[in-house]
């Protein structure tokens, strides 16, 4: 190999290095920006890219909020507006995804609050993470663990978390767990109070309770539910009106501050024998077990 031919060779190697290198740099992450006009928190992330990239944030509870998305991510930014807020110093948390990211990534920081909420702002919130709460998480023998429902970090339990918004700090609120009737079209007629484990779904070891607010942030609750009766379901209902756990005809009235959380339901995972070998995972709430309750 002449002198020439050597020095090209050469080349093409630091040439090839250096593609590879530049290659492996990560693509530049996404950021955000905050601004805050008398009540409203206004978030702007940017930085965005792909086919489709999404953005959001939440004060006070890491998985509250709500995510914007756009296919394609052609202006590679989201926004989110945080309003009705209580006074006082907030933990931002700001959640955002796109093909950098390996699904929903986080971060935050804190906002004060210097003017009250309006008149017309609701006086708390009330959160719950996802609708499905698995009774068991049993080892997967036949498989990868699989993690439990959005939501849940426990067997039988999912946390609750009240949100104080327009509220004085010291407001109590007042919480009371149901049993709303099964919605599917098929069965015998559906009514309230019809778990079969019926001794489940508890706060604080109660079918009702109450806590005080804080002057920002959120009281978090843990809901006890059934481990074993998959397809029990679960409303819980708040209210600055203690009525609603001393009157037995008392009506949750949204227009009259009363909160419900949306249905949740217990359910069960099962490993069945799988038609081309190997077991699948079934999770569902035992359609076979109990035909008449709704599964979907």
């Amino acid at each position: 190999m002449n002198q020439n031919e050597h020095r090209k060779r050469l080349f093409r190697l630091i040439l090839t290095a250096a593609m590879a290198a530049i290659a492996a740099i990560p693509a530049a992450a996404w950021n955000y920006q905050v601004s805050i006009n008398g009540n409203t928190v206004f978030v702007t992330i940017t930085g965005l890219t792909g086919n489709q990239c999404c953005g959001g944030a939440s004060l006070d509870d890491p998985n509250g909020g709500s995510a914007n998305c756009s296919i394609p991510c052609a202006s590679g930014s989201q926004s989110a507006t945080l309003s009705c807020n209580a006074v006082g110093t907030h933990v931002l948390y700001v959640f955002a995804a796109d093909q950098t990211t390996n699904g929903y990534e986080t971060k935050q920081t804190t906002v004060t609050i210097a003017d009250p909420p309006a008149p017309g702002c609701p006086q708390f919130d009330l959160f719950v993470a996802g609708i499905k709460v698995l009774t068991h998480q049993y080892s997967d023998a036949f498989g990868a663990t699989v993690p439990y429902p959005q939501g849940q970090t426990a067997d039988a339990e999912f946390k609750v978390s009240v949100h104080t918004r327009a509220a004085p700090a010291g407001t109590v609120v007042y919480l009371k767990v149901i049993d709303p009737p099964d919605s599917s079209a098929y069965g015998t007629p559906h009514q309230n109070d019809d778990n079969l484990d019926t001794a489940a779904g508890t706060l604080s070891g109660s079918k009702s309770t109450s806590v005080t607010l804080p002057q920002v942030g959120n009281v978090d609750l843990t809901l006890k539910t059934t481990q074993y009766a998959s397809g029990d379901n679960y409303v819980i209902q708040a209210s600055a009106d203690p009525n609603l756990v001393s009157n037995p005809n008392f009506v949750c009235d949204p227009n009259a501050s009363c909160h419900a959380t949306p249905v949740i339901r217990a359910w069960k995972r099962m490993w069945l024998p799988a038609v081309s070998g190997g077991w699948d995972l079934i999770m569902n709430c035992i359609e076979a077990v109990r035909p008449s309750r709704e599964c979907v």
